[in-house]
This record gives C-alpha cells, structure tokens and sequence, in this order.
C-alpha cells in the first residue's frame, strides 16, 4: 500500500492538489490504513473488546436465565463446558467491578483481524469526506505523531462490535513540514487553504494531544512538553470515549 501511494503522497507532499479519482481512493485506503495500525490502535481495539466483554458479563450477571442459555448455546456451538455456575461468575464480576480482577484481551490473531476489518470499514467513511489540503506559513511547520491520522468524531459509537462514525467525523493527517490534508463529511468541494501561523499551532495542539507516546518535531520544545505532558495527565489511558449503540 506504501508503495502504491508514494507518487500521491509526493505530490501532497509539495502542494499538488490536482488528484485523480484512483488516486484518492488509493489514498483513502492509505489514511485508513495508517489509522488503524500501530500501537494506539492495537491497545484500543483491545480496550474496546475488554470493555464489551465486561458489559456483557456484568449483564449475564444481572439475568441468571440469559445466563443459563449463553452457557448451553456454547455448549451446543463448541461442545466444551465452561465449568462455572451463575454464583462463581457473580463472584467474577463483583472482583472485577472492584478492580481485584483485571480483564484482558490477549488473542493477538483477533486484534490484528478486528483492526484489519476497521481499516475496511474506515475507507468508505474517508472516501466521502472533502479533503482540503492546508498549507502552512513559512515561519511555522507541521508535527506529526506516532498516531499520525487525527482522527476526531464526537458521535463515534459502537454498533453490533464495530466502530459505527457520525456525519460529525473529521481527519488531519500531516504530510509534511508545510501540508497536511484534513476531511470532513459536512457538505462542501475539495480544495487548498493557506493558514495562519495561529491555524497551524491550534492544528499541532491537537497532533500532540491525539499523539499516543510520542511526537516527532525536527527540533527540542518546552512548549510541546507541556502540551504533552498535561494532555497525558488528564487522559492518561489515551483513548477516546465512545457510546454503545
């Protein structure tokens, strides 16, 4: 996929706009993609399953007959018994509300299917957006992260297991020193904007805050470790909070 988009992305890279229709869907997978891997999105696509598997115990808890049928249906599915009656599990989950207990997702194999099946289902959502390619003044430049793809959408919910965004969905994604190109789904036709030096700092702010461990800038800055610093103080988990549908 790199390789495929290298010519587009050399082309964003110095202020060429003028893409074809291939070479945004091309680029649209890229984004996608280089949303959805990674360190960030591994741990947050296993913070997403934990945080299910927690909800729907605490409800088998709460339901001793739905209990009782989810362990016969894994029976008749798996032919394995799970061993447990409905007051070892109400222990279980009692430990695990009070934190003795913490649940993880440890299948590696169904973390890399489930952030590959996000990154096909991101590719649509992208392709609909206007883009608009930013230009920065030469006085100022861009930073980028190790979660490079800002992705932000206040109405991200989870519907059925899967991300489900909202028509309120938006990227930014750095390119370079001077470009980055940034999507919305509100209506509106593609096109380039030269920013102000106040535009590309309100831009790095929220690179740096959606970073995950660390940003990349071509120089040292007490102002960027503060900005770091106390974004990581106040969501020291990193991930954003999304709604169950």
């Amino acid at each position: 996929m790199e390789h495929l988009v290298a010519p587009t992305m050399q082309k964003l890279r110095v202020g060429n706009f003028t893409l074809t229709a291939q070479e945004c869907s091309e680029f649209a997978g890229f984004i996608a993609l280089t949303s959805c891997r990674g360190k960030f999105f591994f741990d947050f696509t296993n913070r997403v399953a934990t945080t299910l598997q927690v909800e729907h115990a605490r409800e088998l808890v709460n339901d001793p007959d739905q209990f009782a049928r989810t362990l016969e249906d894994y029976r008749n599915k798996t032919g394995d018994d799970l061993r447990t009656t409905y007051e070892e599990m109400r222990d279980f989950m009692q430990k695990v509300s009070a934190g003795e207990v913490q649940a993880e997702q440890t299948e590696r194999g169904w973390t890399l299917r489930m952030m590959h099946e996000q990154m096909l289902s991101f590719m649509p959502v992208i392709e609909r957006m206007s883009w608009g390619l930013l230009h920065a003044p030469t006085d100022t430049l861009f930073l980028t992260s190790d979660n490079p793809v800002a992705v932000h959408d206040p109405g991200l919910r989870i519907r059925a297991g899967a991300l489900e965004y909202s028509r309120d969905a938006s990227f930014t994604f750095p390119v370079s020193r001077l470009y980055a190109l940034q999507g919305v789904l509100r209506p509106g036709g593609d096109g380039q904007e030269n920013l102000r030096a106040y535009d590309v700092r309100s831009i790095n702010k929220m690179i740096i805050e959606r970073s995950y461990r660390y940003v990349y800038a071509p120089f040292r800055c007490d102002y960027i470790s503060r900005i770091q610093e106390k974004s990581y103080a106040q969501h020291p988990e990193r991930f954003p909070t999304i709604k169950q549908n």
